[in-house]
């Protein structure tokens, strides 16, 4: 893309690289990310402002390489900046002494002609007390798996959300869409969900799970893009 940029006498500014570091950051491509960060300043003399830091902090973090995104946040000009720390206890103490409002989460799943919509926790369904025994179940073959909860905060676009704020002992919307889905359509057929916020890395991993356990395939279109669960893994190679 910069080869075809300079052949065109086009000079890449900080969008640009904005785009490049995010688009490795969900691919996986580390050095090549670490490569652009760098070139910003020494090739084109560009600064790398708070989102720049916050991409690299995102790409070593979905890489598994937390001590480097330590260092890049010990390393920007705004170390304190919510973009690069999304801590819960940090994050939550914040929420409280701010009044930050946050933004609540949503799926919803059409069976037959109806749509179902699901927050957190949600006990509006005339349905819930089915829903919640079946999510259960589902819980417990995925678990047979090596389905385990675990805590996880996600921001989108800087916010918190209400959903990503309730721990793992939560019942999160996706997950009661995916229950309610396998409890009312034919066995083999797939479950399609659409959901207003990025998906949380617990649902990604519970999901994987129940497509594997009751071999369905399931498609998610969350916030950021399509996920095409199948056989326990999904098209987005865990990197979202």
């Amino acid at each position: 893309m910069e080869c075809m940029m300079l052949m065109a006498g086009v000079q890449p500014n900080s969008i640009t690289f904005l785009g490049l570091l995010c688009g490795c950051s969900h691919q996986g491509l580390v050095e090549e990310g670490v490569e652009y960060f760098h070139m910003m300043n020494l090739k084109f003399n560009l600064k790398p402002g708070i989102k720049h830091y916050g991409c690299m902090v995102d790409l070593f973090g979905r890489a598994g390489k937390l001590e480097k995104a330590l260092d890049m946040i010990g390393n920007s000009p705004s170390q304190d900046d919510p973009v690069l720390w999304h801590g819960i206890a940090k994050m939550r103490k914040l929420i409280k002494s701010q009044g930050i409002k946050t933004t609540p989460g949503w799926s919803w799943i059409e069976v037959g002609d109806q749509i179902h919509k699901f927050v957190v926790d949600d006990k509006s369904h005339p349905d819930f007390f089915e829903i919640y025994h079946k999510l259960r179940e589902v819980i417990s073959q995925a678990a047979l798996l090596g389905y385990v909860p675990e805590e996880s905060l996600i921001s989108v676009a800087g916010l918190i959300t209400e959903e990503c704020l309730e721990t793992s002992t939560s019942y999160h919307s996706e997950k009661l869409a995916i229950a309610f889905g396998l409890a009312r359509t034919p066995k083999g057929t797939s479950i399609r969900i659409v959901k207003n916020l990025r998906v949380c890395k617990d649902c990604h991993s519970f999901t994987k799970y129940v497509s594997k356990a009751f071999n369905r395939e399931i498609i998610v279109r969350d916030r950021v893009r399509f996920h095409h669960f199948k056989g326990g893994v999904c098209s987005c190679k865990d990197y979202w």
